[in-house]
């Protein structure tokens, strides 16, 4: 529940509190309500009988109480405004007795002046946020009491008039606390702390008119501490200013006056010293949580009180006078205390006048305005501002004492363009953080310095990898500092630093700082491919992977419906061939695919001299989604943005296109036989894993033609089991380069990528009744080739990227089962089923149709 601008307000007099529902409506403030004033002391009586002194007065009551505080209401409402109270005045102390017999007696001391009471605390507690003004003012300290006045001596042998009596203390100002989660302020905070307490006049010496000493002055009353405004946020928005001060402190009190003696030899009373007077109450904002504000923020420190006056000497009685009182100096301005652990703030204006100034900010961000910071009279010990962040293409100006000894742990400068500082900074053994965008323009300074800087033993921070766009700049150079004039030499001078473009080039460089330049920068030293791009290569092989199978099938199954044709003897052959599992491809890593491959076309036979001759064409297509899998070693890992051991990708492949087949078998039990294949492969690829310092993950699409062939030979020996396949086969498939741009800005261009694998082996088809046919199978593959390769690109240089590849060694089961109806019979079915092992391992399952018309 926001607090709306009704208030209900609670006073508390003396030891009762009242709840006023029908308050009126006010901003969040407190002000104060001063206590009752001392009661004054009582005279003291006269004495006229020998041997007797004048009576001494009677102290002064003390001070009423200030107003104290309501507390919170129920639960869910505001808490009630309770009222600010002042400290009570003390009390005058009374007037001593006088005395006027002609005996050794004294006048009667004034009595002293009572202590007023402080003011009761104003606190008010806010748990839902708050909305309007705040306004805070600490109460005043309560007036110290000025002490009685001695009593008379009128008699001619009597020991002297009565010293003045001690002033009162003045009461303590009551303070003003308020704790809420969260203000949105429209207007502005303002924090007052309350006055300190003025000091009163010692109380007068009595006046002796006989033969003793004159009556001395005493001491005035010291004055009451001025209260403390307090407010503790959790987070504020404020669109006005922020203002602390400080409280003044009290004014000093004069002396009590001393007395001249009647007495020839006798000594004039001195005077009294003023009583001290109060400190200034304090203003302190404590923030918790970020703060942003609109407005200004000033935060001012007390000043110091008015100084009193000194008690007047003894009278005119050369050389028996009495000593001169001291008044007293005024009291000490109050603090003002800010803290904040994040502030954004347009304007910081610091004044130190005599009271102290704390000021401490964890973070200052200089990020949607430019901000100035003014320093008044301020101490290095202070003000600390922790860390500043400076964002681009902002100003911070911070013109800093000659000592150059304000406190920052370090200044932390970020974004895509300059950052400007005004004035001359001295980060001499200080931190100085750099955090480049990936953005940062090509040959921009991320931080400009209008003045001079002197660096000396300062210690340079980078992030571990420092991200960089991806694109056509190279980076050769980062820009990190220039200053109209750059002295010193960092602590870490020469150290080294990593950066990685988009996702795919890696720079090493080196911290150099060139006076003579006025800059400091990053040299590369070396840049290179990172190795994380290796993943991206994988994508573009697995499409080879998927057009290989489809090759398989036209090898397998097309040359498999060849047979029917042949044994038909007649007419023309359609055939649908359909192909489908799971394979993982070692490639340097693993590729994991799952694929369905289809063909479907014509052939047709005819009778040669010596054997028969089949032919056909056909159309084909094929999917397969895949999963890449790279595992990287620790000091690879570093390299990744993503922070990733693994990196993954995923994607989908899939072709269109066409070929012609060709077997020629001889009589004598030969073979020959070949197919031509070409078409359109696309493919997509995504990377979770493998992600640009914008969280970007790496994607891309690209389609690219492909073209292959395969050969082969055999020779069909029969057994009194069945007969016997001997066979050798070659296959050959190109798929052609493309360029594409990643996701990240990466320039990639991938190199054709070409596959080349021999497979020899055996075919057994044993002899079973007419219709059913089976068969089994086992065979060797060895791919030669299979490698893909890729370069990442910048206008002036090129990277080539680690090339995984298909290269290895595989071993093939196979296993069949042919339906056929006999001679003349137009419709037959195979079944197929294929085991790999090795470097290439899966299973795919085959079902061909075949008709003859």
């Amino acid at each position: 529940m926001f607090l709306r601008k009704n208030i209900f307000f609670a006073f508390c007099l003396g030891a009762l509190a009242m709840h006023c529902p029908g308050a009126e409506a006010v901003n969040p403030a407190a002000q104060g309500k001063a206590g009752g004033m001392g009661g004054a002391g009582g005279a003291g009586g006269d004495e006229n009988t020998v041997g007797v002194d004048g009576g001494a007065g009677i102290a002064g009551g003390a001070g009423g109480a200030g107003g104290a505080l309501g507390h919170n209401g129920t639960p869910g409402m505001p808490g009630a405004a309770g009222a600010n109270a002042n400290g009570g005045a003390a009390g005058a102390g009374g007037r001593g007795g006088d005395t006027d017999t002609a005996k050794a007696f004294s006048g009667g001391g004034g009595g002293g002046g009572g202590g007023g009471k402080g003011g009761d605390g104003a606190w008010l507690s806010l748990s839902d946020d708050a909305l309007g003004d705040f306004a805070l003012e600490g109460g005043t300290g309560g007036t110290g009491g000025k002490g009685g006045t001695g009593g008379n001596s009128f008699g001619g042998n009597n020991q002297g008039a009565g010293a003045g009596g001690m002033g009162g203390a003045g009461g303590g100002g009551g303070g003003a606390t308020i704790m809420a989660d969260r203000v949105i302020s429209a207007g502005g905070i303002v924090l007052t702390g309350g006055k300190g307490g003025s000091a009163a006049q010692g109380g007068d010496g009595g006046l002796d008119n006989g033969d003793g000493d004159a009556g001395d002055g005493n001491h005035g009353g010291n004055g009451g501490q001025g209260g403390t405004a307090r407010l503790r946020l959790r987070a504020a928005r404020v669109t006005g200013d922020i203002a602390l001060t400080g409280g003044d402190g009290g004014v000093g009190g004069d002396g009590g006056a001393g007395k001249p003696s009647g007495g020839g030899t006798d000594k004039g009373g001195s005077g009294g010293n003023a009583g001290a007077a109060g400190e200034g109450g304090h203003a302190i904002l404590s923030l918790e949580a970020p703060v942003v504000t609109t407005g200004n923020i000033r935060i001012t420190s007390g000043a110091t009180g008015k100084t009193g006056a000194a008690g007047a000497s003894g009278g005119a009685n050369f050389p028996y006078d009495g000593q001169g009182g001291l008044g007293s100096a005024g009291g000490m301005g109050g603090k003002a205390d800010f803290s904040a652990r994040r502030l954004i703030a347009p304007g910081i204006h610091l004044v130190r006048q005599d009271g102290a100034l704390n000021f401490n900010v964890e973070t200052l961000e200089v990020h949607a305005k430019n901000t100035t910071v003014i320093l008044g009279n301020t101490r290095a010990n202070e003000v600390d501002f922790g860390q500043i962040r400076l964002r681009s293409g902002q100003t911070l100006d911070m013109r800093l004492a000659a000592t150059n000894a304000y406190r920052f742990t370090a200044l932390k400068v970020e974004g895509d363009q300059s950052a400007f500082m005004d004035g001359d900074m001295d980060f001499r053994a200080r931190g100085l953080m750099f955090a480049p965008s990936p953005t940062l323009q090509e040959g921009a300074t991320l931080f400009q310095v209008r003045g001079a800087v002197d660096v000396e033993n300062a210690k340079v921070g980078l992030p571990g990898l420092i991200g960089l766009q991806g694109g056509h700049a190279q980076r050769d150079a980062l820009f990190l500092l220039e200053a109209g004039n750059l002295s010193g030499t960092p602590q870490n001078e020469g150290m080294r630093a990593k950066g990685l473009q988009g996702v795919t080039i890696l720079y090493d460089y080196v911290l150099k700082t060139r006076p003579q330049e006025g800059t400091m920068r990053l040299e590369a030293r070396s840049s290179r491919a990172a190795p994380q791009g290796k993943a991206l290569v994988e994508g573009f092989l697995s499409g080879l992977a998927l057009i290989n199978q489809g090759v398989d099938l036209a090898a397998d199954g097309g040359m498999l419906s060849a047979l029917a044709v042949e044994r038909q003897q007649t007419g023309r052959h359609f055939f649908v061939s359909a192909s489908g599992g799971h394979l993982r491809q070692r490639s340097g890593s693993r590729i994991d695919l799952d694929s369905i491959s289809l063909m479907a076309g014509v052939s047709g036979g005819t009778r040669l001299a010596a054997g028969r001759l089949t032919m056909g064409i056909f159309a084909e297509y094929g999917r397969g989604d895949y999963e890449t899998d790279n595992r990287f070693g620790a000091a690879d890992q570093a390299l990744s943005l993503s922070g990733a051991r693994h990196v993954r990708g995923r994607g989908e492949s899939h072709y269109t296109g066409g070929g012609a087949l060709a077997r020629y078998a001889a009589d004598a039990g030969y073979y020959a036989e070949t197919s031509l294949h070409a078409g359109r492969l696309e493919t997509r690829f995504s990377s979770a894993d493998l992600r640009d310092y914008q969280g970007r993950q790496a994607r891309y699409d690209l389609a690219t033609p492909y073209y292959g062939a395969h050969v082969g030979a055999g020779r069909f020996l029969s057994l009194e089991e069945g007969q016997l396949d001997i066979y050798g086969k070659y296959f050959w498939m190109r798929q052609q380069g493309e360029r594409v741009t990643l996701s990240t800005g990466d320039d990639l261009r991938f190199d054709r990528s070409q596959s080349e694998r021999l497979r020899v082996g055996l075919r057994l088809n044993p002899s079973l009744a007419s219709v059913w046919k089976s068969y089994v199978g086992l065979a060797y593959e060895h791919e030669a080739n299979g490698r893909a390769k890729a370069v990442t690109r910048t206008q002036s240089r090129a990277y080539a990227i680690d090339a995984p590849r298909l290269k290895g060694n595989s071993a093939l089961f196979e296993i069949g089962l042919s339906a056929r109806q006999g001679k003349g019979s137009p419709l037959s079915f195979d079944l197929g089923l294929q085991g790999y092992t090795g470097d290439r391992k899966g299973v795919i399952g085959s079902l061909h149709a075949n008709w003859v018309f």
